[in-house]
């Protein structure tokens, strides 16, 4: 095989394009390329930091959402004893009224009972003194008659 110049032309516009592209066409490939791995890398990178905020966030959910149930608890027991709290308040405001128109109730009778006794005793007197008027008409004086319906009334009592 004869070298020739053909070969060595070949050769050197060989060895020109690979200089050239050295030069003037590799730094921008090799530039693109460190861009895209460091885009890639920033990325990934975003992803990992992505991952880990969505951990955090749903750590800090189900944080929120315990303290919140917590709260719900607290709240509803909160609310039972405080109707707990009314019912009895109530139970005890009804006992109390009641006893107090028991009371009332009592007092009216009592009343009521004392005035119809003494209606009662002023019916006798005047009854005993009609039938002991009708009796002894003339024979006994008003002032004598007066102090035999105290006597009686007296008694009574």
């Amino acid at each position: 095989m004869d070298i020739s110049i053909t070969l060595i032309g070949q050769m050197v516009t060989f060895a020109l394009l690979v200089i050239f592209t050295m030069k003037f066409v590799w730094p921008p490939l090799v530039k693109a390329l460190e861009a895209r791995r460091s885009k890639i890398a920033e990325g990934l990178s975003a992803a990992d930091q992505g991952k880990e905020a969505l951990k955090r966030a749903e750590a800090d959910a189900a944080a929120l959402l315990s303290i919140a149930r917590e709260e719900a608890g607290r709240i509803v027991g909160q609310a039972r004893v405080q109707g707990e709290e009314m019912i009895a308040q109530a139970r005890d405001a009804a006992r109390q009224e009641g006893e107090r128109q028991m009371a009332a109730a009592k007092l009216r009778i009592d009343s009521e009972e004392r005035a119809a006794r003494e209606e009662l005793r002023k019916q006798s007197a005047r009854l005993a003194l009609e039938i002991s008027a009708k009796v002894l008409e003339a024979e006994i004086d008003p002032k004598r008659h007066q102090q035999l319906v105290d006597k009686l009334s007296a008694r009574l009592n």
